[in-house]
C-alpha cells in the first residue's frame, strides 16, 4: 500500500481514549478526531453502486470517516504510479495525502464525514479518470 494513504479503525471501547466509538441501545457516539485542528467539515452519502471522487488534490490532505456502510477506495499514486484498492467499513477512517488520485465506491449505502486542515479551494481539486474495477 502506498505511503500516501493510511487506513485506521476508531476503536469500539468504553475506555476514555481520545478517539473512540461507543454503541448503545440509544445509538452510536464516535469521537473521530481529538486535538487536531481542521477547517473544512463535510458530511456526504453514497448510495450502493454509486461513487464519488475521481480526483486528486494538489495540496490538501483529506481525511474521511465512515460512519455507516461499506466502501471501496481505489487510488493511484501520481508520483510512483502505484495503484491499489481497499475496503472500509463502519468505524474506519482513511487519510489521503496530496497527489493521490482517489475514488470511493459504495458497496452498501454509506455515510461519510470528510475533514481537512485547510479551507475548501476549488482550484485544489483536479478531476482524474480512475476506474473502480
Amino acid at each position: 500500500m502506498t505511503n500516501k494513504l493510511a487506513i485506521t479503525t476508531v476503536p469500539l471501547t468504553e475506555s476514555p481514549v481520545p478517539e473512540r466509538r461507543r454503541v448503545e441501545n440509544r445509538g452510536e457516539m464516535a469521537i473521530i478526531v481529538d486535538g487536531q485542528p481542521f477547517c473544512h467539515l463535510k458530511c456526504l452519502t453514497i448510495k450502493k453502486g454509486h461513487s464519488r471522487g475521481g480526483h486528486y488534490h494538489k495540496k490538501k490532505m483529506e481525511q474521511v470517516y465512515l460512519f455507516s456502510g461499506k466502501i471501496r477506495i481505489t487510488w493511484l499514486d501520481l508520483a510512483s504510479t502505484e495503484k491499489g484498492q481497499a475496503e472500509l467499513g463502519r468505524g474506519q477512517k482513511v487519510k489521503i495525502t496530496p497527489q493521490l488520485a482517489h475514488v470511493y465506491e459504495a458497496l452498501e449505502d454509506s455515510l461519510l464525514i470528510e475533514y481537512c486542515n485547510v479551507k475548501y479551494d476549488v482550484e485544489d481539486d483536479v478531476r482524474f479518470a480512475l476506474t473502480t474495477s
